[in-house]
């Protein structure tokens, strides 16, 4: 027989008796010049067409996707320099 963990309130402030910090060590993974490079989520149908565009130019889509924004960004640019 297996029982479900239980989890606290999510409004208690408490830390369960179970997880034990005491060798802890604050601020062990900080980095003060850190860059956090956030996940983008696309649409299914978009993703797999920029998937297929980078497979027939033969790059990773990383690289695909990075030129388009890269495009897109001196094209915006361009257009804000004209107005």
């Amino acid at each position: 027989m297996t029982t479900k963990p239980t989890y606290p309130n999510a409004d208690d402030d408490e830390v369960p008796a179970q997880i034990d910090f005491s060798k802890g060590v604050r601020g062990k993974f900080f980095r003060a010049n850190a860059r956090l490079i956030l996940p983008v989520h696309l649409d299914a149908d978009i993703a797999n067409a920029l998937t297929r565009s980078a497979k027939r130019e033969g790059v990773e889509i990383s690289a695909f996707v990075a030129k388009l924004l890269k495009e897109h960004r001196g094209a915006a640019n361009e257009e804000t320099n004209r107005a």
